[in-house]
């Protein structure tokens, strides 16, 4: 289904070319867009670090389509056409919860297209300014997590350059057997300050991670009754290498209106069949839309 919306669109552009008798035949141009990434225009907004996998494409503010990326597309228009594309992430990982992330401003840009020429453009998305920072914790001077619980488990602000993600430092987790038959090695590791979150604007965590056993990521707080709650939002599968996630919390924060705020962090056991694990965190943000009165 990668290509889905361009045979589509090429289709009808067949359509459109051949199918009306007496007019020119439509030529199109092309553009080759390859990867896109994310810069910051100020320190708040933390790391340039992304993983935008979609882009939802404009000519002329027409809309041409939802691309997965790398992906070559045919326009129709010939001179200056105005490029705009919105950025695409899978929320929570999964594929088949495609976002605009609503924290990324569009891109835009004018191509001077050629028929049957193809123009690769490289997207570079912004922070939107509104977008608002409630935590930042790249662990270079920052650490605004805690070990909750362990059993036969330690956390620890690492320099150990095989460790890091970017710049000096992350934060690990690490997990190792033991001879008690009845626990696992464990660990909770979550927020120091817990956050009262806006169930009308859009909230998000982002993560860098790598780690070789699965973990959960948690929520957890009173609810607007004062009833407490301790949801396991989702599951993180392993991953060799760095990779990157969006979390949803917009449907907790409207969960939990009117509480005494919520703490978020990860759960970590090591399987049975394992001796030893790791799981590293870098850059986790928590970011929210600004709010409207």
């Amino acid at each position: 289904m990668r290509h889905l919306h361009f045979y589509i669109f090429f289709f009808c552009l067949i359509l459109l070319a051949f199918g009306c008798d007496g007019k020119d035949e439509i030529i199109p141009s092309y553009v080759h867009i390859p990867s896109a990434t994310v810069d910051v225009t100020s320190t708040q907004y933390g790391s340039k670090s992304s993983k935008i996998t979609h882009v939802w494409l404009f000519a002329n503010d027409q809309q041409i389509g939802v691309f997965e990326l790398p992906v070559t597309v045919p326009i129709l228009d010939e001179g200056d056409v105005k490029i705009t594309m919105q950025a695409g992430i899978k929320a929570d990982g999964l594929s088949y919860n495609l976002q605009r992330y609503p924290f990324y401003d569009f891109f835009t840009v004018y191509e001077n297209f050629t028929a049957t020429e193809v123009d690769t453009v490289l997207p570079v998305f912004t922070y939107i300014d509104s977008t608002r920072v409630m935590m930042n914790n790249d662990f270079e001077d920052n650490n605004n997590f805690e070990v909750k619980f362990e059993e036969y488990a330690s956390f620890t602000r690492t320099n150990n350059g095989a460790d890091v993600f970017e710049g000096s430092y992350a934060g690990c987790v690490n997990l190792v057997a033991n001879d008690d038959p009845n626990v696992n090695s464990n660990l909770q590791l979550g927020t120091i300050a817990s956050f009262d979150l806006i169930p009308t604007v859009k909230t998000y965590v982002e993560l860098d991670y790598r780690n070789s056993v699965d973990f959960d990521f948690y929520v957890a707080g009173l609810d607007g009754d004062g009833t407490p709650f301790f949801n396991v939002i989702l599951t993180i599968l392993e991953s060799e290498d760095w990779n990157k996630i969006y979390i949803n919390l917009t449907p907790i924060a409207q969960f939990a209106a009117g509480g005494s705020g919520v703490e978020f962090g990860f759960l970590n056991v090591l399987p049975e069949s394992m001796e030893t694990g790791q799981v590293c965190f870098d850059n986790i943000k928590l970011i929210r839309s600004l709010e409207i009165n």
